[in-house]
């Protein structure tokens, strides 16, 4: 996530902290491989301009 991203939504992820929480990588993993849990693994890449980004989870993208 970029910083102008966090800083955006920095108002609903202190809330999830909050209420629910931040899942670890294996409760991730767990949610998303059940059918329907709206989670999608991405694996690592590294960008254009050389910055590694490590896998993640992210929320399944809406058709």
């Amino acid at each position: 996530m970029s910083w102008s991203e966090t800083k955006k939504y920095d108002r609903a992820i202190r809330y999830q902290k909050k209420t629910i929480g931040i899942p670890t990588k294996q409760q991730a993993a767990k949610t998303a491989s059940q059918k329907g849990s709206g989670l999608v693994h991405v694996s690592g890449y590294v960008t254009a301009s050389g910055r590694r980004v490590d896998d993640y989870y992210r929320a399944r993208p809406v058709k």
